[in-house]
């Protein structure tokens, strides 16, 4: 009897084990769905109150298997709820179970989904949404943040984290904290938001940023953020570029750029650089194959290529220092190689420019420049200063290149209009001066030119050559040397002679105000029309229809030439000698003249012979005489003045 009891309670005891172990798993189930309702809610809420914070939720559990589980969460900064610091669809907090139970709270990691975080006002975008991912609290205090995904603003971002001494409410450390970084630091994010602002990536195709920060929260030295941003397609103001790529790594005290990469739609920049922070200066270097034109027109805002039109992209290597004063415009320092092909600037087709460039404090300077034209070329150096352009060059480039920068009606003007240049013309120019780019034709040049095969005014011309010295007001062309072609003159062609004759000057000044050209000591052996042609052609064609020599007379001149329509203050000298035969018309026949000097003074349709003195009809002839030019060709000169002969025959 004794036994079959003992039966029954073995098997009630079993059969109670049983009922326990199936109550409690479904207690722990239930517990791990729902969790305790010990007013955990309450609980984060006071945690949060200590430290100036305040939540709202639509519920808070606490789970064995997955820790206290926040729901619909939202953090502000003030009791009256305006200022929102994070918001969360749900966030698990893995919390250590025997403290929790006790009240305390040791959090060891959390995981959070679709969460915004609020950030200081110094960052721009100035939130972070849709934060996924999670983050690991060891017991030595070391943050952990892995696979970490969100969106700052408009760009996909991706985080992780270490970072050594994390307190999470901000308890006192076992040690004082760094100060603060200095006002540079927040100038370079005031910097950067400011420069944010200007970027917009292609919605379709989202950019990327990736961030890595390491350090010790407790030393802020030793923090430090590897970033890398990447953009299949963004622009910059208007500019747009395809494969943005920026690898870099900051720290409190720097930023280094290890690479930026972009293409547009000519070519690709290349870019490195290194950033201070405290000392505010950045060095780096860039390789560009890109539009620079667009670049700096659409990207910086910066048009001063506005007058060049590139068929290839300009090929550019350089390095360069920028510094960020305090309280002053920033500073660039920029020295390197520029290479362009096929070119058009100043209404030109150009084949080609090379130059090494620097720029420092807003003055470019381009030296050991060789600019390329199908039809000549230019070398030397160029600098940028203010409103104005210091140049020092020698150019074999033809005069009509140089047509943006003449004025019409000025000296060099007028010369060019009856100067005429042909396939065999050279010419050669050594000259140093300024131009004004906002006004081509405000300049001043002087050096020397050298020009050989043209005409001027109909008269043709080997080789000339002068040192000049010109400005808007005035031209001065000093020891000018002319070698002229006789070949086709009207008194070679009847007697002979040299083929050529090389005429001087001490000087040849031209002054704007008063349309006026001196001559000083124009001389040389020649006929006498040719050279009176370069300056007084009507006065020239008298001549050369009225009198002839058999051999170029010796000469020497000087005056004034007034180039208004009266010519009223024209006044020429001539002193003229030759010993070969001089003949002139008179009364129909050619009386011939030997042994001739005299004075020539040319007015304004007037010619004066004064101090005549030659041998005609076997007998010396002296006096003066005045002829009175007519208007029209077809017409006689009237004559005045006395002729003395002695032993006339």
């Amino acid at each position: 009897m004794r036994r079959l009891w003992f039966r029954h309670y073995q098997s009630l005891f079993v059969g109670l084990v049983l009922l326990a172990v199936v109550i409690g798993a479904v207690g722990v189930w239930k517990i791990n769905r729902d969790g305790f309702s010990d007013k955990w809610g309450q609980r984060l809420q006071e945690q949060l109150d200590q430290h100036g914070l305040h939540a709202e939720f639509s519920s808070v559990r606490f789970s064995l298997s997955q820790g206290l589980i926040a729901k619909d969460l939202k953090i502000y900064a003030e009791a009256n709820r305006s200022t929102l610091l994070l918001s969360t669809n749900q966030l698990y907090l893995d919390i250590d179970r025997a403290s929790a139970l006790r009240g305390e709270w040791k959090i060891r990691s959390a995981k959070f989904e679709n969460t915004y975080l609020l950030l200081p006002d110094e960052c721009s975008p100035h939130h972070i949404s849709g934060l996924t991912g999670t983050a690991n609290l060891s017991r030595e205090n070391c943050l952990t943040i892995r696979e970490t995904t969100g969106r700052l603003g408009e760009l996909d971002l991706a985080l992780q984290a270490t970072l050594a001494n994390f307190d999470l409410f901000d308890k006192e450390p076992e040690e004082p904290k760094e100060e603060e970084p200095d006002a540079e630091l927040n100038d370079f994010f005031a910097f950067l938001h400011n420069e944010i602002s200007k970027w917009n990536a292609d919605p379709e195709q989202p950019a990327q940023l990736s961030l890595s920060v390491e350090g010790n929260l407790h030393k802020a030295s030793s923090l430090e953020v590897l970033v890398h941003f990447s953009a299949p397609s963004i622009q910059r103001l208007n500019y747009h570029m395809d494969n943005l790529s920026l690898q870099s790594r900051v720290t409190r005290s720097s930023c280094l750029i290890n690479s930026l990469t972009f293409d547009d739609e000519d070519g690709p920049l290349r870019a490195e650089g290194f950033y201070d922070f405290f000392s505010r200066k950045a060095e780096f270097e860039v390789t560009s194959g890109a539009n620079v034109k667009r670049l700096m027109r659409e990207g910086l805002a910066i048009d001063t290529l506005k007058t060049m039109v590139f068929r290839e992209a300009p090929q550019i290597k350089a390095t360069g220092q920028l510094y960020f004063p305090s309280d002053e415009a920033p500073q660039l320092h920029l020295t390197g190689h520029l290479g362009v092909k096929d070119f058009h600037f100043l209404d030109s087709n150009w084949s080609s420019l090379e130059s090494d460039f620097s720029w420092s404090k807003g003055k470019l300077y381009l030296r050991d420049l060789l600019l390329n034209h199908p039809e000549g070329s230019l070398s030397g150096k160029l600098l940028f200063q203010n409103e104005d352009i210091l140049y020092q060059a020698v150019s074999t480039l033809p005069p009509n290149l140089f047509a943006p920068f003449i004025k019409p009606g000025t000296g060099v003007y007028n010369s060019l209009v009856v100067a005429k240049f042909n396939d065999k013309t050279k010419v050669r120019l050594s000259l140093q001066g300024t131009i004004r780019p906002s006004e081509l034709t405000d300049w001043t040049a002087a050096g020397r030119i050298q020009v050989e095969n043209f005409t001027y005014n109909k008269v043709p011309v080997h080789y000339a050559s002068s040192g000049f010295n010109l400005t808007p007001l005035q031209s001065v062309y000093t020891g000018p040397e002319i070698e002229l072609d006789l070949t086709n003159d009207r008194s070679h062609l009847a007697f002979g002679g040299p083929d050529s004759a090389v005429v001087r000057a001490d000087a040849i000044r031209y002054d704007q105000g008063d349309k006026e050209t001196r001559i000083e000591h124009l001389h040389g052996v020649c006929w006498v029309p040719p050279v009176l042609r370069l300056f007084l052609p009507d006065t020239a064609d008298y001549i050369e229809r009225t009198y002839r020599t058999t051999a170029p007379p010796s000469f020497s001149s000087s005056g004034v030439i007034d180039h208004r329509p009266n010519s009223g203050n024209t006044s020429f000298s001539s002193q003229i000698q030759t010993s070969a035969p001089l003949y002139y018309d008179f009364l129909g026949e050619a009386v011939e003249f030997q042994e001739t000097s005299l004075h020539l003074h040319t007015h304004h349709r007037q010619v004066d012979i004064n101090n005549l003195s030659t041998y005609a009809f076997s007998g010396p002839v002296a006096g003066d005489l005045t002829i009175l030019l007519p208007n029209r060709a077809d017409r006689q000169p009237d004559y005045r003045g006395a002729i003395r002969w002695t032993r006339l025959r």
